[in-house]
């Protein structure tokens, strides 16, 4: 006997609902305001969500500026009124901004929650014969397109070891599913809470899989870039984002007075919303938006850009903005169960905070070069300076390096101020000798570099000081030299069809020597001096090597001394001056023609391939038919710029960059870039420490900094 079928109508109030929905442009605009004051920020939300949750929680109370409620019936049409500036900031699920970026629309995802994936659900008719994702095969599937539960369907499926075209896909939004679904119309439902919930205590179908593990769980806050630009908004935007994490966290500890609340919202059975809050809201923790949670979104991008969903190459990392991470733990934070801990975000630091004049982020070349012109120029450390450092020993980026770098092979390494580097084997690997080396430095000049210490963020202070926060404490300072280098953010370019290689890849940053590719089939893709290094070891011990690049080397003949640093020093000057993201002066030098290059050249090893079009699951190809068969992809393309935690003093320029004069940041004087752009470099290190000294003693004594 068939049951009592729930009724449509009562699932049409819950297109209103949650953030992942996909598909329907509808939106309902609202005048309902909150709070006082001249300020009004432009809130996007959807039924049962934000405004219901603050309000519920007690966190809409003394506002300084208003809130205006806008409600949108799903995600992306909410993206689009974010897109054309009509609200500044809304809340979304993990999918509908990466078609927005997709579309290439004006959006920043500036917040985030993690929680688990169990309400996201492909769910069956209670009589269906299926039990297993990979059973689907042939099958009908509904689900609305563009939503969280897209990808769900997709990365189920994979996981199962089949694709979107092995099933046929209904595009349909959730309140036109229900009687295909338990009539047997369709096979199956991709969906989520609080559907899963309402579906399953009905008793109206059972669930094939669910998103746990498959799904990254995350949902968002996403802004308008022009309200962030706003400094006025944007602290709005700050405020907004804390009372609505301090709400999540009265959720986790009032479900039943959440259920209720959320039950008058949307009119669903109280049963029902007490179920879709267990199962999904109450595990959600705010996470810091950070380069893993960016990695998790660019690949949900790549599948719909492979798909053909998304018409255009997405670079999701455009899209994201951590400057409102302060404190927050990393991404890959596990949802709550039980977790009652303080909400530890923005503006509730609580540590004693430490005054300086100087804070110097990174002991590396740069970090160690700055620090000794401030000790000879009269600054103590620990009274006057103090030197971060987040690895766990001296050596800054070379004691990662990996042990075939043989400090013979260096690229080009120039001594510290003060302190010639004389006598090194240079047969020994070079991460052992610099780092012995910067150890006996930091001892002779009693720099005292405190270790390791995370530095999380570097936001305004007051009294025209800057709050650096750190794993360690915080330290307000009147100038900040950064010079946290490149290593921790390695350049992975993306391909289509990147996600379907079934070998291995790696970046330079994880090299770990050429035994490790013996009897194996590797593409190296990159023209810096890493590259043909990675090549010329690795040769002896492959099956077979490839070497691809964007655009043919250039090899450099004699030797690269003083005046040839200086050169291509001067040659990356001018894209800082620009406010444009920097190259790395290497990528200006050239490749050193030595003795190991002329013979890699004439064994075919460094024989140069343009780069390739895609990626098969069994190696790359080219558009003209050519493919090349690989066990490993190795990408030597290079670093970025490690500068993230900058992002609340809003230093970047339109063209992506930092705009820097000499050392100084442009847009405040008070930051001085010491191992960015010109002076990421050995060379280029010494000379920027010592000018950034310089122009900070002016800043402190009140005198005017040269521009």
């Amino acid at each position: 006997m068939r049951r009592r079928l729930v009724p449509a109508a009562l699932l049409l109030p819950l297109a209103l609902l949650l953030t992942a929905c996909g598909g329907s442009p509808a939106a309902r605009s609202s005048s309902d305001t909150d709070g006082r004051g001249s300020l009004t920020l432009n809130v996007g939300d959807q039924k049962g969500g934000s405004e219901a949750v603050l309000r519920a929680a007690g966190e809409l109370k003394n506002l300084d500026y208003r809130i205006k409620w806008s409600t949108f019936t799903s995600g992306p049409p909410l993206l689009e009124a974010v897109n054309a500036g009509a609200v500044d900031i809304g809340g979304v699920g993990n999918t509908p901004p990466v078609f927005a970026a997709g579309a290439d629309s004006k959006i920043t995802v500036v917040a985030a929650w993690h929680g688990t994936s169990k309400g996201d659900a492909i769910l069956v008719p209670e009589g269906s014969p299926l039990k297993e994702p990979g059973q689907l095969k042939g099958r009908s599937v509904a689900v609305a397109q563009g939503s969280s539960a897209h990808y769900q369907l997709v990365a189920s499926l994979r996981k199962a070891g089949l694709g979107l075209g092995d099933v046929r896909v209904k595009y349909l939004q959730p309140a036109d599913v229900l009687a295909a679904f338990t009539s047997g119309q369709v096979d199956a439902w991709a969906v989520w809470d609080p559907y899963t919930s309402q579906v399953l205590r009905a008793k109206q179908g059972r669930v094939l899989t669910t998103g746990e593990g498959v799904t990254n769980g995350l949902t968002f806050q996403v802004a308008a870039p022009s309200a962030l630009k706003d400094r006025r908004k944007a602290a709005a935007i700050e405020d907004y984002l804390e009372r609505l994490r301090r709400a999540d966290d009265w959720v986790h500890g009032h479900q039943r007075e959440w259920a209720r609340v959320w039950t008058e919202e949307t009119g669903l059975p109280y049963e029902v919303a007490l179920a879709a809050v267990g199962r999904s809201y109450a595990s959600r923790v705010p996470v810091a938006v950070d380069a893993p949670l960016i990695a998790s979104e660019q690949e949900i991008a790549d599948t719909f850009t492979a798909l053909r969903l998304i018409p255009r190459k997405v670079d999701f990392a455009r899209f994201a903005d951590p400057a409102f991470n302060g404190s927050l733990p990393p991404s890959t934070t596990a949802p709550r169960t039980s977790w009652g801990g303080k909400i530890h975000g923005l503006g509730a630091v609580s540590r004693s905070v430490n005054n300086i004049e100087v804070v110097v982020i990174g002991a590396g070349q740069a970090g160690l070069a700055g620090a000794y012109h401030l000790r000879r120029t009269g600054f103590e450390p620990e009274r006057d300076f103090v030197v971060l450092d987040h690895s766990p020993g001296p050596g800054g980026a070379w004691q990662f390096r990996w042990p075939s770098l043989t400090y013979g092979k260096v690229h080009g390494m120039h001594a510290l101020p003060g302190m010639e580097l004389t006598g090194a084997d240079p047969a020994r690997p070079s991460a052992e000798v610099i780092a012995e080396y910067f150890d006996t430095y930091e001892r002779t000049f009693d720099l005292r570099v405190r270790r390791p210490v995370d530095v999380r963020a570097v936001r305004e202070g007051t009294d025209g000081r800057l709050l650096v926060e750190t794993s360690a404490g915080v330290w307000s300072t009147r100038a900040l030299i950064n010079a946290t280098g490149t290593w921790d953010r390695p350049f992975w370019p993306r391909y289509p069809g990147q996600e379907t290689f079934r070998g291995r890849q790696l970046h330079t940053a994880q090299y770990p020597g050429p035994e490790e590719f013996a009897g194996l089939r590797v593409v190296v893709v990159g023209g810096g001096a890493s590259g043909t290094q990675h090549l010329l070891e690795i040769a002896p011990f492959a099956a077979a090597t490839t070497w691809v690049t964007r655009r043919p080397p250039v090899f450099r003949e004699g030797p690269f001394d003083e005046e040839a640093g200086r050169a291509a020093v001067a040659l990356v000057e001018e894209r800082v001056r620009r406010g444009l993201p920097p190259k790395s002066v290497v990528s200006v030098t050239g490749l050193p023609l030595n003795d190991a290059v002329r013979q890699g050249i004439a064994d075919g090893v460094l024989d140069r391939r343009p780069m390739f079009d895609r990626i098969t699951p069994d190696g790359v190809a080219w558009d003209d038919g050519r493919r090349v068969d690989a066990d490993v992809i190795l990408w030597a393309t290079g670093f970025r710029a490690a500068v993230d935690h900058l992002a609340p003093l809003r230093l970047r320029e339109p063209g992506g960059g930092i705009r820097v004069e000499g050392t100084r940041a442009v847009a405040d004087p008070r930051v001085h870039l010491v191992g960015y752009g010109p002076s990421a470099s050995t060379i280029g290190a010494n000379r920027a420490g010592r000018a950034a000294v310089r122009d900070i003693r002016r800043l402190l004594a009140g005198e005017p900094v040269a521009a």
